[in-house]
């Protein structure tokens, strides 16, 4: 038996573990997060688990901190262990990973995979070892797939160092996942038990020692499980005997394994040396001849039994690893420099072009001018390939082996400028310190101005961004960079609210005429935004561009404008192109949640929560805070409508936080649109007008956001005064509003309700009733606003059952409840049926009202199978497995007392009509 077959204890955290399993065999997917600190037994407990799950496949990746870097490679290793029949039709898994891969796309082909792996009754084991160790973009691919975990038999394990490299230092998507979900069981692994301890001795062979001795074992490890295996192992039972323990026991666990490997024949030594270096599963004879190993299966036994090493017999190649990154750093640790290098060499030839450059690093001496004029020439061949990141590394390589400070400054910084150009944001934030103390240039200026944007710090991102304009015209260096920093202004203008001057910036930025096409895009698209918050949105389309990479901002601006169908087919275009990956992630998810607001007015609100959750989804998983707030405000906006008052609220209270992260004026208005919706929903007027203050102005000029967004707010804000008796001022604001709208808007039956409201209150009951019929007898256009039309019709049947006219009162009514019903919009439906019942006429229970007993998540399944949509499709649209879709389907088909698709497609539709 290996040391590592050895597993004792712990049997509180498996049976949590299993019955974690058993629930997620069933369909109710579970996360595990263990926690613990290095050695303690987290790799061990996780490998038990999974050796004793029948019916599960199991797939498995540790992360690295050599590794961090590395795109994709945490969901690389999980894809090794999947035979190439399950990646058919997955084209990112399917091959090679992408460095520049968007990671919401490989975590939508994770979902599906994942769903592929269900079939024929199995289940899915999804373990991933040292978590805080992940790449980021496997963090956030993983973060994507979890959260479209709704009803597969799927059990995800996560182990996480405790301390200060444990949960804080993950990647926020993961951290806010761990931290959140409702369905995530923690697990706190601390040391073994003293009894623990002596079943473990017994099991290694240690059979004779006393109370005392184990009592001291354990006291001086602290029951770490690594530290406890590796002496156990290494001593005789004669040596650990009281008070000798101390001495004989090394004075830390990285000496402890140093002393085993030096215990083990040259050979095998020579082996683990080599796989130090690698630091990743390779073929044994790869490594053995890396090591200069003549008889590798004799030297893989000795490291074997020391429980050293992995190796699986089964795959034809012989992949062999180091079994613990303590281990790992052990042996790395213990070699000479002289050995390191001699290897990092040799092993630079036997990966490929990109990875071994590391090598080539890690080979040189502390400097190497060759080596690194080598890596800025890579440098600026990774750059023009695209790939920024890649060349910010290979920058910041070449900056640590140059002699001279004015190069290795130089490298530095422009290796953090490439890092800012993708995007990087945490990487270019750690560089801050180095920067500070290079010198003054427009160059440090720059990626100072960088960091702090990053940090969320607007105006010391202002400032620095401006110095190192000054610094380009003073100097007359570095003017390739003028465009870059121009650019950067404009969007930190934008994010303060200042049109004008993000105005000039954008203009500067173009003018150079040195930005890359797709940041030209980005600049034009800019552009179009700072001039709409200045002279409104209708005016800016006029002469809005209509190529193919302007359709997010010609969308957008047209949904400022009122004009729904227009922005409906110009962002559902640009969200097309997500799911084909010809966008951005930036351009994909503000394409979503603008075209869930479009969906949102238009009334079909199934496919507008659909689009939400896919924006929050991506959002997520790219790390975008600065899209956070208007992806939740979207939420509060349709959940509020539904009346489902604690979601609603949940996402006012994310919108506000993220506001409160970012200091962004598009944010803090975003999240007094959601908390206004919430209390509007309420029927909390005073609370309207306390959430929406901020944007009217009061004496001072209202924010550029707010006026750009004034459509989203300024209805609610009237109608709230209308309530609370201040009829002046809603009177003012309304007509303000309305002539300033652009023509035809879809907010023209709100007009003439809000009309009829205010003379209503006024006691003009014929205006009153003149406006309502003037608003009904408008036909609907092709930007018409059903909720908009149902409460005008409310407001119009109340007025008249209260005059007398209860038959055409009722009529107007059912005609509300129809659409209302149609919608989902519960709050407004109630009062709508309570007018009903007070008219004399019976609630109506009937088709929509079933559909109102869906959750949010049925609905939008519903009704993309009203659309024709097969399972696949949906699946496809919503980012789901066919699994979950399946699910939702049966808990539906028994809502609904429907037996077939064409069933749930025809009462679907009826409730449209």
């Amino acid at each position: 038996m290996r040391n590592a077959d050895v597993f004792v204890g712990r049997a509180d955290e498996l049976h949590m573990l299993r019955t974690a399993a058993e629930k997620a065999a069933q369909g109710d997917p579970w996360l595990v997060e263990v926690r613990g600190e290095a050695g303690v037994g987290k790799t061990a407990l996780l490998r038990h688990l999974a050796e004793g799950l029948p019916g599960f496949t199991a797939l498995w990746a540790t992360g690295d901190p050599a590794e961090t870097d590395y795109a994709f490679g945490l969901v690389g290793q999980l894809v090794s262990r999947v035979g190439p029949e399950h990646l058919t039709g997955l084209p990112l898994l399917g091959g090679p990973l992408a460095p520049g891969a968007a990671p919401f796309a490989v975590g939508a082909e994770l979902v599906r995979l994942v769903g592929e792996l269900q079939g024929g009754g199995q289940s899915v084991l999804l373990v991933v070892d040292d978590l805080q160790w992940a790449d980021t973009e496997s963090a956030r691919a993983l973060s994507f797939l979890l959260r479209r975990l709704w009803a597969d038999s799927v059990l995800t394990v996560l182990s996480v160092r405790g301390g200060r490299n444990g949960l804080h230092a993950l990647d926020p998507s993961l951290a806010r996942l761990l931290l959140r979900s409702s369905q995530v069981l923690r697990i706190e692994l601390g040391g073994m038990t003293p009894h623990d301890v002596r079943l473990l001795a017994r099991a290694l062979g240690q059979k004779d020692l006393d109370g005392a001795t184990i009592s001291e074992l354990h006291g001086r490890t602290g029951g770490n499980a690594l530290y406890l295996r590796t002496i156990l192992s290494e001593c005789p039972a004669r040596v650990l005997t009281g008070d000798l323990v101390g001495r004989a026991a090394p004075s830390s666990i990285a000496l402890s394994i140093g002393a085993q490997v030096r215990a083990l024949p040259g050979p095998s030594q020579a082996l683990l040396e080599a796989l130090a270096v690698v630091d990743a599963p390779r073929p044994l004879a790869q490594v053995a001849r890396l090591a200069g190993v003549e008889e590798p299966a004799t030297a893989l036994e000795h490291a074997l039994r020391a429980g050293l090493m992995d190796w699986d017999p089964m795959d034809p190649t012989s992949p062999v690893a180091l079994r613990h990154r303590l281990q790992r750093d052990a042996v790395y640790a213990m070699m000479s420099p002289a050995r390191r290098r001699e290897l990092h060499a040799a092993a630079a030839g036997l990966v490929d072009a990109d990875a071994a450059w590391a090598h080539r690093v890690a080979a040189a001496d502390s400097t190497d001018p060759v080596l690194a004029e080598e890596l800025e020439r890579a440098a600026r061949a990774a750059t023009a390939a695209g790939h920024s990141s890649r060349a910010g590394s290979y920058l910041l390589w070449a900056s640590r082996l140059s002699t001279d400070r004015a190069d290795r400054e130089t490298r530095l910084l422009s290796g953090a400028v490439e890092l800012a150009m993708s995007e990087s944001c945490s990487r270019v934030r750690k560089l801050r310190d180095e920067a500070v103390v290079c010198s003054e240039s427009p160059l440090r200026s720059f990626v100072l101005g960088a960091a702090a944007f990053y940090g969320l710090d607007s105006l010391e991102a202002e400032r620095w961004f401006t110095a190192a304009l000054d610094e380009i015209e003073r100097t007359g260096r570095y003017t390739g960079l003028t465009a870059s920093v121009a650019l950067s202004l404009q969007v930190t203008y934008l994010w303060q609210g200042r049109a004008e001057a993000a105005e000039a910036a954008g203009r500067r930025a173009l003018d150079e005429g040195t930005l890359d096409p797709r940041r030209e895009s980005f600049a034009r698209g800019l552009l179009l935004q700072a001039r709409a918050m200045l002279t409104g949105p209708a005016a800016v389309l006029r002469d809005a561009p209509a190529g193919p990479d302007d359709l997010l901002w010609r969308g957008l601006l047209r949904l400022d404008a009122g004009r729904l169908a227009a922005a409906g087919g110009d962002l559902s275009a640009v969200v097309q192109r997500l799911k084909e990956a010809t966008v951005t992630p930036f351009a994909g998810t503000r394409a979503l949640h603008g075209l869930a607001l479009v969906r949102y007015f238009q009334g079909s609100w199934d496919e507008a929560a659909a689009l939400v959750d896919q924006s929050l989804s991506v959002t997520r998983a790219e790390g975008r805070l600065w899209d956070l707030a208007p992806a939740h405000m979207a939420a509060a906006l349709l959940t509020a409508g539904r009346g489902e008052g604690d979601r609603a609220a949940g996402h006012a209270r994310r919108a506000h936080e993220a506001a409160q992260r970012s200091g962004a004026q598009q944010d803090v208005v975003a999240a007094a649109v959601a908390e206004a919706a919430v209390a509007h929903a309420r029927g909390d007027h005073a609370g309207v007008l306390q959430a929406l203050e901020p944007l009217a102005g009061g004496t001072g000029e209202p924010p550029a956001y707010a006026r750009l967004w004034k459509l989203l707010w300024r209805p609610q804000r009237v109608e709230a005064l209308i309530h609370t008796g201040e009829y002046g001022a809603a009177d003012e604001e309304l007509r303000e509003l309305r002539d300033t709208a652009p023509e035809p808007c879809f907010l023209t039956p709100t007009w003439h309700r809000l009309d009829g409201m205010l003379a209503e209150r006024r006691g003009e009951t014929g205006t009153a009733l003149a406006h309502y019929r003037a608003g009904l007898a408008e036909r609907p256009t092709a930007d018409d606003f059903p909720l908009g039309r149902a409460e005008l019709a409310l407001a119009c049947g109340r007025l008249l059952r209260r005059t007398g006219r209860r038959k055409d009162a009722v009529k107007l009514l059912h005609e509300s409840r129809a659409l209302l019903a149609a919608l989902g919009a519960k709050p407004v439906l109630d009062r709508c049926e309570e007018e009903l019942i007070v008219s004399g006429a019976h609630r109506n229970r009937g088709g929509g009202r079933g559909l109102l007993e869906l959750t949010a998540r049925e609905r939008e399944v519903a009704h993309l199978v009203a659309r024709g949509l097969t399972n696949k499709e949906i699946a496809a649209e919503l980012f789901l497995s066919e699994k979950t879709i399946e699910f939702h389907l049966r808990s539906i088909f028994t809502k609904l007392a429907v037996t077939s698709r064409r069933q749930l497609r025809d009462q679907v539709l009826r409730t449209r009509r």
